[in-house]
C-alpha cells in the first residue's frame, strides 16, 4: 500500500508541475522520493512490445511483492486467467487454501514449460502443477494467449513460461534471502519459509563464468469450515410448485503443505561471439489434507417441507425444516477422509549459443525430465438416517442443525461405505533442440529475421491410476419394500449370516489407513457426531455386524 501511495504521489506532482498557475515558494518545497516499482513495470512491458504474440509477464520483484504463496496465485493477476480454489477440478465440495488449476480465457489445457523448455508434473498431463513450485526460485512468468511457429505444440489454451535467473542477469556479485512466517488463525498454527540466492561472476583463463544456486522452503498448515446448501428440486406445496433444497452439509478439511525448491546454473562466455550453460531444477511438493464431513445422501424427491416453510417471491425456499417420512428420515453419511500427494520435478538443461556471423545465429540445447507422483485418498464413512434438517439460507452463511441427541449417540450409526484411491505415475524426456536464425543486414521493414530448428523428443509415461474405489456396506437401497409406505430396517449380521470364519480380521485388513506423516489441526468442533464413526470402527460389534456385506462385494 505504501508503494501504490508514493506512485500516485509522484505522479500527481509530475502532472501539477506542468500545469500553468502554479506559483512555488522555494521556503515551501518539499522532497518526494518515489522507489521501487518503475523498472519492472517497463521490464514487464517490454517483453509484451517485443513479443511476435499475445503474452503477459511478470517479474520476479513483482512475484515477491506480491501478497501470493505459490505461482498459480500469481497468474490469476494476469488478465484472462483464473484458478480455482479446490482441491482439485471438478469437486467444489472440498475447497483449498491455496490456489490450484489454472485456465487460461476458460480453457483448461495450458502447456507448462521451464525457461522455454517442457515442465510436467506426472499426473496424465502436459503441464506443470504450478502451485508445486516455489515462487521464490523464479525470475518472471510468462503468458503467451497464443502461439507462434517457434513455439512447442498443445497448450490449446495458451502456454505458462516459468524464467529463472541466470548468474549473467547480475553486474555484481548478488546475495539474498526472505525469511517468513504464516499464522493461521483456525488452526493456531503458524509455519515458517526461507529462501536464500546467491550468484557471482569471475574472469578466468577460459573465459567470463558465472554461478547462480537458489533454494525455497515452505510450509502452510490451515483448515477450512464449510456448510453449504445442496441442489434445489421442484415440490408440490398444495397445488404450487415451490422449490426446496436436497439439503445440507457440514464439513471441516486440515490441511498440510510442504513445498521444496533448488536451482543452481552455471554460465560461460569464452568471448563474445558463443556461450554456454547448464540448469539443474527440482520441485518437491507434499500435500496432505484430511476431513470430517456429515453430508446428505438422500432422494432429494422424497424431502417435504415442514408447513411454516418459508419462500420467497420466486418460490424458493430460505428457510425451514426438511424431513423424509418415506425413508424414515434424511440419509445422511458421515465420514473421515486423509488424501496426500507428493510430486517431484526435475529438470536438467544443457545448452549453448554462438554468433556464426554478423547475421546467423545458432542455438541448441539438451534437457532431462523426469518427474513423480504418488498419492493416497483413503475414505472410511458411518451413515445414519437424520430425524429433520432446519436449514436457514437467509442472510449470511448457511445456518443448519439438527438433534444434537439423535447425532451423538453411536447406535444411531451403521457402516456405510469405503472408498480408496492410488497415484504412483513416473513421466521421463530427453528432448533436444537446435535453431538458426537469419537476420538481414541493417533490418528491413518488411523482414526482421528468418528462424528455422529441428526438435527430438523421447517421453515415456507410466501412470498407475485406481479410480475411486467407492465400495457400499451398507446402504438404505439395499432394503427391500415391504407393505408398510415406510422401507424396511436396514440389514444385520441376522439377514446375511454370522457364522463366516475370519471375517473381523478380513475386515481390519480392508479398511483404509492414514498415511505415515499425516497430521492434524487443533480448534474447535465444527459440529456435533465428529469422531463417531472412529468410535464405531473400534466397536467389534458393530464390525462384525456390517462384515458380511461386504464380503458379498468381494464375491
Amino acid at each position: 500500500m505504501k508503494r501504490l501511495n508514493a506512485l500516485a504521489l509522484g505522479v500527481t506532482l509530475a502532472w501539477s508541475a506542468a500545469g500553468p498557475g502554479w506559483a512555488q515558494s522555494d521556503a515551501n518545497v518539499e522532497e518526494v522520493i518515489v522507489t521501487g516499482l518503475r523498472a519492472t513495470v517497463q521490464s514487464a512491458q517490454d517483453i509484451k512490445m517485443d513479443a511476435d504474440t499475445i503474452v503477459d509477464s511478470i517479474v520476479g520483484d513483482d512475484i515477491s511483492a506480491l501478497p501470493d504463496r505459490s505461482v498459480t496465485e500469481t497468474l490469476q493477476r494476469i488478465p484472462g486467467v483464473t484458478i480455482d480454489r479446490f482441491v482439485s477440478r471438478g469437486d467444489p465440495e472440498h475447497f483449498s487454501g491455496e490456489g490450484t488449476g489454472v485456465a487460461i480465457r476458460g480453457l483448461t489445457q495450458v502447456r507448462g514449460e521451464i525457461n522455454g523448455r517442457d515442465g510436467f508434473t506426472a499426473n496424465g498431463g502436459r503441464s506443470l502443477s504450478f502451485e508445486d513450485v516455489p515462487p521464490e526460485l523464479l525470475a518472471g512468468v510468462d503468458v503467451y494467449k497464443s502461439s507462434t511457429a517457434d513455439m512447442i505444440e498443445g497448450g490449446l489454451g495458451g502456454t505458462v513460461n516459468l524464467r529463472t535467473h541466470m548468474p549473467f542477469d547480475f553486474d555484481e556479485p548478488m546475495l539474498a534471502f526472505t525469511l517468513t512466517a504464516n499464522h493461521q488463525n483456525f488452526i493456531e498454527e503458524t509455519t515458517p519459509g526461507a529462501s536464500v540466492l546467491y550468484s557471482n561472476r569471475w574472469d578466468t583463463g577460459v573465459g567470463e563464468l558465472g554461478f547462480l544456486v537458489d533454494l525455497a522452503y515452505s510450509e502452510l498448515e490451515g483448515r477450512i469450515d464449510a456448510v453449504f446448501n445442496r441442489p434445489f428440486f421442484p415440490y408440490d406445496d398444495g397445488g404450487e410448485t415451490v422449490y426446496i433444497p436436497r439439503g445440507a452439509d457440514w464439513r471441516t478439511e486440515r490441511t498440510d503443505r510442504t513445498r521444496n525448491g533448488f536451482y543452481s546454473a552455471l554460465q560461460l562466455r569464452p568471448d563474445e561471439r558463443s556461450e554456454y550453460f547448464l540448469t539443474v531444477f527440482r520441485s518437491d511438493y507434499e500435500f496432505t489434507w484430511d476431513e470430517d464431513a456429515i453430508f446428505v445422501d438422500n432422494d432429494p424427491l422424497t424431502v417435504v417441507p415442514s408447513a411454516d416453510s418459508v419462500y420467497d417471491s420466486r418460490g424458493v425456499f430460505i428457510e425451514g425444516r426438511l424431513t423424509d417420512p418415506t425413508n424414515g428420515g434424511i440419509n445422511m453419511g458421515s465420514d473421515i477422509r486423509v488424501s496426500s500427494r507428493e510430486s517431484v520435478t526435475t529438470d536438467v538443461s544443457a545448452g549453448a549459443e554462438w554468433t556464426l556471423s554478423p547475421t546467423w545465429f545458432l542455438s541448441t540445447d539438451l534437457q532431462y525430465v523426469e518427474a513423480t507422483t504418488e498419492a493416497l485418498d483413503s475414505t472410511v464413512a458411518t451413515g445414519l438416517l437424520a430425524p429433520y434438517l432446519d436449514v436457514r439460507i437467509t442472510d449470511g452463511p448457511a445456518r443448519i442443525g439438527t438433534d444434537v441427541d439423535y447425532m451423538s449417540d453411536p447406535a444411531n450409526y451403521y457402516f456405510a461405505f469405503t472408498m480408496d484411491h492410488q497415484d504412483d505415475n513416473e513421466a521421463k524426456q530427453i528432448a533436444w533442440r537446435t535453431d538458426a536464425e537469419w537476420r538481414p543486414v541493417g533490418g528491413a521493414d518488411w523482414l526482421k529475421r528468418v528462424k528455422f530448428g529441428l526438435r527430438l523428443t523421447d517421453m515415456d509415461t507410466t501412470l498407475i491410476n485406481t479410480g475411486y474405489n467407492w465400495r457400499a456396506v451398507i446402504q438404505p437401497w439395499m432394503r427391500s419394500a415391504g407393505a408398510s409406505p415406510v422401507m424396511a430396517p436396514l440389514p444385520t449380521e441376522d439377514d446375511f449370516g454370522t457364522g463366516r470364519p475370519g471375517a473381523r480380521q478380513h475386515l481390519r485388513q480392508l479398511l483404509p489407513r492414514r498415511p505415515a506423516g499425516a497430521r492434524r489441526g487443533g480448534g474447535a468442533e465444527p459440529f456435533p457426531g465428529r469422531g463417531l464413526s472412529r468410535q464405531l470402527l473400534r466397536d467389534p460389534r458393530r464390525r462384525g455386524a456390517v462384515l458380511p456385506v461386504l464380503l458379498l462385494h468381494d464375491g
